[in-house]
């Protein structure tokens, strides 16, 4: 999935991580971070260019005015995206919704509060996901901003099951982004199968594929998510089921991409959010 240098996380334009877990980050400071992951390339691979209609739940989250990342929008309130998407003081990011195009639209919404999962580990990549509460609500708009579903307790997407990817990564490695939203569609993988792929590589890696993951992509390759698509959402039955992670390579044979779970998280998005 997501083209690596040396190590693989959705890591988009050389976003710094640090390796205190589970940090709240609720007020203007500014904090150095303890390791910096390398940039890495990726793309949205084998996809499409779609309108915000078809997936407006779809936002941009924005370091400095540019986009970086993917989110989803859950309710008026709260946003979710991955844990690996977020460092340092809140102030610095925005976030862009309804629309196709990550640089232009009027609904510019700012965060007043960014928690991480306080067991998400920057070097393995396990519990990768934030919650972003907005300074204001943001209501529904038809055709450009709906709020995604979250999926019920108890349900997991099945093996083989088709699933979503939307996103604005770079086309080239070291290119720019995408101006259009662009989707792809990957099946669900077994996190059995999963291990077995990837386990020569992560052999020799802090990495390894945990329930608080769900695996997704073609065998084969030639379609995937990656850098400047983390944090984004895979919809599997119209529910919110992972957000985009990391992975080996981008869209690479033998190597299907991770993605947080969501299914397996929802108990702590539901204790924050009260959805």
């Amino acid at each position: 999935m997501f083209l690596l240098l040396t190590i693989s996380v959705f890591h988009l334009f050389s976003l710094c991580l640090s390796q205190n877990a589970g940090i709240v980050i609720d007020r203007p400071e500014i904090y150095v971070p303890e390791a910096v992951v390398p940039q890495l390339d990726g793309r949205i691979v084998g996809g499409w260019p779609v309108n915000i209609s078809s997936h407006p739940h779809q936002l941009s989250f924005q370091n400095w005015h540019r986009h970086s990342c993917g989110a989803s929008i859950l309710s008026s309130y709260w946003v979710v995206t991955a844990a690996h998407c977020v460092s340092g003081a809140y102030l610095r990011y925005t976030i862009r919704a309804g629309t196709h195009l990550w640089a232009e639209s009027e609904i510019l919404l700012s965060p007043s509060l960014i928690i991480r999962h306080p067991q998400y580990n920057s070097t393995t990549l396990d519990y990768d996901i934030a919650l972003v509460r907005l300074s204001s609500p943001q209501p529904e708009i038809e055709g450009r901003v709906r709020y995604a579903r979250l999926p019920p307790e108890g349900w997991s997407p099945e093996p083989g099951a088709t699933a979503t990817v939307t996103g604005w990564g770079t086309p080239v490695s070291g290119g720019s982004l995408m101006d259009d939203l662009q989707e792809v569609t990957v099946p669900i993988v077994s996190n059995m199968s999963c291990e077995e792929y990837y386990r020569e590589w992560l052999a020799t890696r802090a990495y390894e594929v945990t329930d608080r993951m769900i695996c997704a992509g073609f065998v084969g390759g030639g379609r995937d998510a990656c850098q400047g698509d983390s944090g984004g959402p895979l919809i599997v039955n119209d529910y919110l089921t992972g957000v985009v992670s990391w992975g080996n390579g981008c869209a690479f044979a033998g190597f299907p991409g991770l993605y947080a779970s969501v299914p397996n998280l929802l108990p702590w998005i539901k204790q924050h959010t009260g959805l």
